[in-house]
């Protein structure tokens, strides 16, 4: 049976004042056209999307139609805007890079391993057969 799903498409721009900090969200047009340039709400400095100053969100909030139907705008910009918060807490705070132990390293060499064992014993089965 098929399904039908409503994609909301949407973008947003996180904007770092350089003489500040001070941190702006703004909507952005998914089709283009945009102004990629900004005054700090917080010091009125103009600045651009240069270095550090601009992050670019790109989202994708996906439903069924069904509960599509169901909610207004509010309830839409609510997910989108949790979507956008959650990809800015992870955008500052990466998970910290685990160096692979031994083990995992001897774990992912016997994968590999199987895995040509048995290419091998494909191409020993065709030269027979």
């Amino acid at each position: 049976m098929d399904r039908v799903q409503v994609q909301v498409v949407f973008k947003k721009f996180l904007w770092t004042c350089p003489k500040c900090g001070q941190e702006d969200i703004t909507d952005a047009n998914v089709g283009g056209g945009n102004t990629y340039e900004h005054d700090c709400s917080k010091c009125s400095a103009h600045f651009n999307q240069s270095g550090p100053n601009m992050w670019e969100y790109n989202g994708c909030y996906t439903l069924p139609k069904d509960e599509y139907d169901k909610k207004n705008e509010k309830d839409i910009t609510t997910s989108k805007t949790a979507m956008f918060n959650k990809a800015v807490y992870d955008k500052k705070n990466p998970k910290p890079y685990v160096e692979p132990t031994v083990e995992i390293f001897e774990q992912l060499k016997a994968e590999k391993q199987a895995e040509i064992d048995s290419l091998q014993a494909q191409i020993d089965a065709k030269r027979i057969g």
